[in-house]
């Protein structure tokens, strides 16, 4: 299929590129600037899920209706499936001098655990045996510059699967450090667990944003984990329900600035912001924002 311009308008340049995401009939589109108008174009003929671009931007993974994990170039082309089955969340893991790695989430019994297999195919092999020992790890995440590995995890209670938990790694020393709540900021006192939504490293791999849950009066609500201080925060200046939007997800985006998800509570339009442009449509019209991710550009 071929690019068709939208109604989209420009805003500042930056170093994303395309925008990676699901549409409505579960197929993946990037939107990609070009001459200011966003242009869009349909990647997979059929269901796909948690597109994910690698540090150079040059390929594209993401997990088939199938739960196969498949490596795509940025414009659909030269497809290779590197994991068949039970397998999902792929992300990319940097590895020094070596070809590149596809980490994902496989699911053995019922419990998720982390693997990474290179991009062009090869033998998996695991990362996390944990996931076994609880109720499932999933979210893979390595920051940009190798240093750090992160997930969410399901904790194990004796009456069966309790709350999640992030789980932050220092991959040289194998040193883990764990979140299980965060203070809400409004009142000091209200506890915030930790979501089994998607995690996101920062560009300069100074931040992880993770989802939270428990908070009634956002929809979507974001814990910023520091790497080198392990203080966390609570992104809150994000609009609620009933003032200028609901806001669906937020991520870092490549090079600094943020990609945004809204709907409008009264209305039936939703857009997405990203440092580059924002893209308005119909509420009945519009991708599944919460699968997305920007590309990097160098």
């Amino acid at each position: 299929m071929g690019l068709a311009a939208t109604g989209s308008h420009a805003t500042s340049p930056g170093r994303p590129g395309a925008l990676a995401y699901v549409g409505l009939d579960h197929s993946i589109y990037s939107d990609r600037l070009v001459a200011g108008q966003v242009m869009t174009k349909r990647l997979t003929p059929g269901v796909g899920d948690h597109p994910r671009w690698p540090q150079d931007g040059t390929e594209l993974a993401y997990a088939t209706g199938a739960r196969n994990i498949v490596v795509m170039k940025p414009d659909g082309t030269a497809k290779k499936t590197v994991s068949v089955g039970r397998s999902w969340q792929p992300n990319w893991m940097p590895v020094t001098g070596k070809p590149s790695q596809v980490g994902f989430v496989k699911v053995i019994n019922g419990k998720g655990d982390i693997y990474a297999v290179p991009s062009a195919g090869g033998v998996a092999k695991r990362l996390t045996t944990d996931g076994a020992t609880t109720c499932g790890n999933s979210q893979p995440a390595w920051s940009a510059d190798g240093t750090y590995f992160a997930y969410v995890q399901r904790t194990k209670q004796a009456a069966g699967c309790g709350s999640h938990r992030l789980v932050v790694i220092t991959r040289a020393t194998g040193v883990k450090r764990v979140v299980q709540t965060v203070i809400w900021p409004d009142d000091g006192v209200t506890p915030l667990g930790v979501g089994d939504g998607r995690i996101d490293f920062t560009a300069d791999s100074a931040q992880i944003w993770f989802s939270l849950s428990g908070n009634t009066d956002c929809v979507e609500t974001s814990g910023v984990y520091a790497v080198a201080t392990g203080r966390v925060s609570v992104i809150s200046e994000f609009v609620c329900e009933g003032e200028l939007g609901i806001p669906l997800e937020e991520a870092p985006a490549p090079g600094g600035g943020v990609v945004t998800t809204n709907c409008d509570p009264y209305g039936s339009k939703c857009w997405i912001t990203t440092p580059r442009w924002t893209k308005t449509v119909p509420d009945d019209a519009g991708p599944l924002w919460s699968a997305f991710d920007m590309q990097p550009l160098h």
